[in-house]
């Protein structure tokens, strides 16, 4: 009897000592899983901000929006851009970022893609322009890309600011046919629009009129004065010549002191030389650099198409040699092409 008790009473404590270790193991396990499961949310917040942080700290804008073209996300880089804060543009449309010209492309391109999955823009980088907050335009560069959760598509674009760049190859682009020092155009622009004005008169029957000068005692000033005055003198007397020009003519600065002019869609050969009488008479005021005033004159040769040639570089050597001819008589004087000149 005793023994079948105590036996019992074993049984008994087996059973209490089982049924103890399975709550504390379970305890124990609840107790890791809430540990992982606070460490993974941990980890999962601490990417969330990492994530967020560098969004914000992008230079690019970052800017999601719906379906519907409602913003939904709208980083730092955004709002350096085009200048709207994220409380200003939450919910509110992309028109207010896109120029009126391409908000209708822009609403056909999103109609297409929700219809078809077909889109021209998503996945690729493109160049477009966006608007700002003043109202001012500018070149940006997009990556657009699309997500889905649950039923509702997301977009989200990646938008830099490409104006500086822009700018930078307008330069390159301008100095391939620019003078740097005057600004006015090059020989390489020149000879373009030469070709064209020659062209345009073999059509029209017009004289074209082509001029070549350069400063009369352009060299004692670089002497005397230094070159940095010497470029300031030549700047001045673009501004001068600029002010003679009609619509329609150009003046190039091709080297050194010397210029080209061309004169198209003339009728009369006078009219060629009242320009020159006008080069001359604009150029005979004092010039005021900074170390005082200063006289220069120009000669100037002029040779004209038909009659003298009918391509570019004839007409230049022959508006050379008038242009040495007229130097012969002394400053401030211009010569049109004629065979005399040859034997003079």
């Amino acid at each position: 009897m005793i023994e079948t008790l105590l036996g019992k009473e074993i049984l008994i404590d087996i059973m209490m000592v089982a049924m103890c270790t399975l709550v504390i193991t379970g305890w124990i396990s609840r107790s890791k899983q809430k540990r992982m499961r606070e460490q993974v949310e941990e980890e999962l917040q601490n990417s969330r901000e990492q994530f967020h942080s560098v969004i914000q700290s992008a230079k690019d804008a970052i800017i999601l929006a719906d379906s519907e073209s409602t913003i939904t996300s709208w980083n730092k880089g955004a709002e350096t851009i085009f200048g709207y804060k994220e409380e200003e543009i939450l919910g509110k449309k992309l028109h207010l970022l896109i120029p009126p010209a391409l908000r209708q492309a822009h609403d056909r391109g999103i109609k297409r893609f929700l219809s078809t999955n077909q889109a021209t823009v998503i996945g690729k980088t493109v160049e477009l322009r966006g608007l700002k907050k003043d109202g001012s335009e500018i070149p940006i560069e997009l990556s657009l890309s699309s997500w889905k959760i649950k039923d509702t598509i997301y977009f989200t674009g990646i938008i830099r600011d490409i104006s500086e760049r822009k700018y930078a190859e307008g330069r390159i682009q301008y100095l391939a046919y620019h003078d740097e020092l005057t600004e006015l155009p090059n020989r390489r622009f020149f000879e373009e629009k030469l070709k064209m004005a020659l062209e345009e008169a073999k059509k029209s029957g017009d004289l074209v009129a082509v001029m070549l000068f350069d400063l009369d005692r352009f060299k004692a000033v670089n002497d005397t004065l230094g070159h940095s005055a010497g470029d300031m003198l030549l700047k001045q007397v673009a501004f001068r010549f600029r002010e003679c020009l009609g619509e329609k003519d150009l003046i190039a600065r091709i080297g050194g002191d010397e210029f080209l002019l061309i004169m198209p869609e003339i009728k009369h050969i006078e009219e060629a030389s009242k320009m020159a009488e006008h080069l001359i008479s604009n150029l005979s005021h004092p010039i005021k650099l900074q170390e005082g005033e200063v006289f220069v004159s120009t000669s100037i040769g002029i040779a004209f198409s038909p009659q003298d040639g009918q391509d570019g570089e004839t007409l230049l050597k022959k508006a050379d040699i008038a242009m040495y001819q007229a130097k012969k008589e002394g400053t401030s004087a211009y010569k049109l092409y004629t065979t005399q000149n040859l034997v003079q």
